[in-house]
């Protein structure tokens, strides 16, 4: 049976005690729904993740992993992100041991990766609110220079175009 074909019903779904039985509801009074079907009748993507888990599809949730991983990759151009989608690929394709010590080795390289570049969007951020608050500041300070001038000019006399 391909992925397409692959049908789930509602007492096997009932059997894995999801948190809400409520969201059983997408089967909107059918025995069973391929995936498709269970999307358009209104499931998440996180619902049927959790479905294929408890299921052991766990060779399907590597493949949909690496899958958006390849969708984003270009988000973050360290190049241990690639490298770690190459290694889950490659023990998608070899399942050994060694394959899987290196995918672990690039996942965490790239994990690494991505907690720097969290970190560098942040300072990034917070150097940008900085400048907005330094702008503010000019803008305030400028603006107060311009009071403290007419001011000045209304107490002292003087005219206006001085």
């Amino acid at each position: 049976m391909t992925p397409e074909q692959r049908t789930y019903t509602r007492a096997q779904i009932a059997a894995l005690k999801p948190c809400s039985l409520g969201k059983l509801g997408v089967f909107k009074g059918r025995d069973a729904l391929t995936v498709a079907e269970a999307l358009e009748a209104g499931a998440s993507i996180d619902d049927l993740l959790w479905v294929a888990g408890r299921l052991g599809l766990k060779t399907e949730c590597v493949r949909f992993a690496i899958a958006c991983a390849r969708r984003v990759a270009h988000l973050n151009p360290d190049p241990r992100v690639q490298a770690a989608i190459d290694a889950a690929q490659a023990w998608m394709d070899n399942p050994t041991d060694d394959n899987r010590a290196a995918w672990a080795a690039a996942w965490n390289a790239a994990w690494e990766a991505e907690c720097a570049a969290r970190a560098a969007r942040a300072a990034g951020d917070a150097a940008r609110a900085a400048w907005d608050a330094a702008g503010a500041a000019r803008a305030a300070g400028d603006a107060e220079r311009m009071a403290q001038r007419a001011l000045f000019i209304e107490i002292f006399g003087g005219s206006h175009d001085a």
